[in-house]
């Protein structure tokens, strides 16, 4: 396997986490960033509670510096809004994984857009999207890497929900 494979199934598994967190949040409460660390078969999350939500992902961002040197693998979970720069289209609700496991350069990013609970029911809407480099890949990579990824969510014990919770959008 490939450092890119084992990153995106291991983000894949943290965003199947983050989804199921923001799937039982009421209205007004946002994910606490989480960072989750592996070395060897342990895994540990970690929170980054903080005044505002802007300066618990800077604190979650800036955690994969302290901690690449020490871990197999780390991924960073966030809620965030999600829109194009310079686009009409309202700003949507997102999930975003950065992940890195060694070997890897830079941590990828998945981002999926949500509904919250709390705005007629949960439910993830559109395709999952990954970025490397800070590119999305062209239309046929970009559906391999995202079998990969949803390797990784069905890894999760509540994985099984997220065609569930796809399906509830249509």
């Amino acid at each position: 396997m490939s450092a890119l494979e084992d990153a995106l199934r291991y983000g894949g598994f943290v965003l199947a986490h983050a989804a199921w967190i923001a799937s039982d949040l009421g209205a007004g409460e946002l994910i606490c960033p989480i960072a989750v660390i592996q070395k060897g078969v342990v895994r540990q999350v970690i929170p980054f509670e903080a005044e505002s939500q802007v300066q618990a992902i800077n604190r979650g961002k800036a955690s994969f510096d302290e901690f690449k040197d020490d871990v197999d693998a780390w991924a960073f979970a966030r809620e965030g809004i999600f829109s194009i720069a310079g686009g009409d289209a309202a700003r949507k609700d997102v999930l975003t994984v950065s992940s890195w496991v060694k070997q890897l350069d830079e941590p990828i990013t998945l981002q999926q857009l949500f509904r919250p609970k709390a705005k007629n029911g949960f439910c993830l809407v559109g395709d999952l999207m990954i970025s490397i480099h800070g590119a999305i890949p062209p239309d046929d990579v970009h559906g391999r890497l995202r079998t990969i990824v949803m390797e990784g969510v069905s890894l999760h014990p509540q994985g099984g929900n997220w065609n569930y919770w796809s399906e509830l959008s249509t």
